[in-house]
């Protein structure tokens, strides 16, 4: 009998242990919510539209890498991703936020490494 309970116990743990572990492995990471007022917003998910309006962009990046949630854009120090010009820009005080890591960084000459430029 010891030996029926000591199985069932077992077979009852290694159970829960897949489920929990399968559980946690299909949660994937999502991005949070756009804030409210916001005027683009750029996932680089593997296209260079505008998720919050209608200001798209024109792919101009060294493609695309895997993120931290989905893909990122991968940029050399020659590339951008490039936004038409649009009154809704022309704001007095603007917040530029994104996540971003520095594979290299490099400048044999005097040069400059920008975020955005208008």
């Amino acid at each position: 009998m010891k030996t029926f309970t000591k199985t069932v116990t077992r077979l009852v743990l290694a159970i829960l242990l897949l489920t929990t572990t399968a559980t946690f492995r299909l949660s994937a990471q999502t991005c949070s919510p756009a804030p409210v007022g916001l005027i683009s917003w750029y996932s680089g998910d593997g296209d260079v539209r505008d998720l919050a309006g209608t200001n798209n962009a024109a792919l101009n990046v060294n493609g695309f890498a895997i993120g931290s949630v989905g893909q990122a854009f991968k940029f050399n120090n020659l590339r951008g991703i490039d936004v038409a010009d649009n009154a809704v820009f022309n704001q007095p005080n603007f917040t530029i936020e994104a996540w971003a890591t520095a594979n290299a960084f490099s400048c044999p000459t005097a040069c400059a490494q920008f975020i955005a430029v208008k």
